[in-house]
């Protein structure tokens, strides 16, 4: 009876010195790990996708298809475009004679676009580039594929970065890593060597913390991210909370920051009171939702649509100004106390940039040979044209020659307005 007294008061002060962990041997962390390990047994994936997203600070919408294949952590992205070359585009004909000032802007504008866009494709008579990113072996290149009506493919250098992708391929901001067990930061855009599976980041060494919330089961695990090249936000600590419905699907990933797990609670309450639990303070990064669970073969069960939300704050709330200026000495100190508090303060939030992705379920193959050449960039065959378009103060009058003119009948109508009513009096 003393023993177990004895592991019972053993138990209570982990507990009350460390609230926000769960044991690492907890039989619910075992269960995830392997319902992860069999519904993501995916060794090689093959899939079509549509994306689309939008941003706070802009009304445009971006729309694109892919490609998308991937082997043992090797994948590669592509996407056709159709160019704009000889032929006119149809859409701007109805208006090929203007009937008022506005159809003339209109009209001009779009005839600018399709001018540019044949300057720069229609000396070779290219019919559509094929943008296409290779991540082998923990490098990133790109390819820009040239297609013209001769049948010949010119290939040219792209983002040989393997921290970017090009504007052209990933402004959609889609990877369908994300729906075939992968986890990682920085989806905007979605980085190469930033994301490892699921099953690797649980298996990594770090605390856990599980809770109840909107009745799924969270998960919270951090671990040290430095061997992929972060650190952000807390060193090379990093963190994910996964939310898993009583299915165990996950429905949601969420990129945030909770101080009292990290830094501990009691550390919290020093600075900001009781009001600090688990949960609070907290800063969210990124949100990713998951939906359409499909079953495959062998087990496997993964989503088909994907919504990814990078999550902003609109800034802090002070009526204080003593609060302000202890923050201010804090800060100015490099404290860990300016960084909770800063943190407590932070209150309304708001959608920076969005995008979501659509599996076509039919395009789907799974676990089939796939050779490592489909991985592996192709060798560039012509260099990008160099060009001074857009130097000079000719080329921009070209290129805003229609704002220009608007503006000086705009200005003339005025100048003539006064001329006539200051000598012939008109309008009096």
């Amino acid at each position: 009876m003393d023993f177990i007294l004895f592991i019972w008061m053993l138990l209570s002060f982990v507990i009350e010195e460390n609230p926000c962990r769960t044991p690492v041997d907890s039989t619910i962390i075992r269960e995830i790990k392997q319902v992860v390990r069999e519904r993501f047994d995916i060794r090689s994936f093959k899939c079509k996708y549509n994306c689309n997203s939008g941003s706070h600070y802009s009304d445009e919408v971006w729309l694109e298809s892919f490609d998308f294949i991937y082997k043992e952590g090797n994948f590669k992205i592509s996407n056709l475009e159709y160019l704009l070359c000889e032929e006119e585009d149809e859409s701007i004909n109805s208006l090929s004679e203007p009937k008022n000032l506005l159809e003339v802007f209109i009209y001009q504008r779009e005839k600018e676009k399709q001018k540019e866009r044949s300057m720069l494709y229609s000396s070779r008579k290219n019919i559509a580039v094929q943008t296409e990113y290779y991540f082998y072996n923990g490098k990133g290149e790109e390819r820009n594929i040239w297609i013209d009506k001769a049948g010949e493919n010119k290939i040219r250098k792209g983002n040989s970065s393997e921290e970017a992708y090009s504007i052209r391929l990933f402004r959609c901001l889609g990877d369908p890593r994300l729906s075939i067990g992968y986890i990682g930061i920085f989806v905007f855009p979605p980085l190469g060597k930033n994301k490892l599976r699921i099953l690797d980041f649980l298996e990594e060494s770090g605390p856990f913390y599980i809770t109840e919330k909107e009745g799924n089961t969270v998960l919270w695990h951090e671990i040290n991210f430095s061997n992929y090249g972060i650190e952000i936000y807390s060193g090379e600590k990093y963190a994910f909370e996964i939310w898993f419905d009583r299915n165990r699907d996950i429905v949601k990933i969420l990129d945030v920051w909770y101080p009292s797990r990290h830094f501990g609670l009691e550390k919290v309450k020093s600075v900001i009171g009781d009001k600090a639990t688990c949960d609070f303070p907290e800063f969210l990064i990124a949100e990713y939702e998951f939906y359409d669970y499909r079953d495959f073969e062998g087990g496997v069960r993964i989503p088909l649509r994907v919504v990814s939300k990078l999550i902003r704050y609109e800034g802090y709330y002070l009526s204080d100004p003593e609060v302000e200026k202890e923050l201010k000495r804090l800060e100015d100190n490099f404290s860990v106390e300016a960084t909770i508090k800063r943190r407590s303060l932070l209150q309304k939030t708001y959608i920076a940039e969005t995008s979501e992705y659509r599996i076509d379920e039919n395009s789907i193959v799974i676990n089939q040979p796939i050779a490592d050449d489909e991985f592996i960039a192709p060798p560039v065959t012509e260099e990008e044209p160099v060009t001074n378009r857009g130097k000079g103060i000719i080329n921009w009058l070209n290129r805003y020659k229609l704002y220009v003119f608007i503006s000086g009948c705009v200005l003339f109508t005025f100048i003539a307005m006064f001329i006539t009513k200051r000598y012939w009096g008109w309008g009096e």
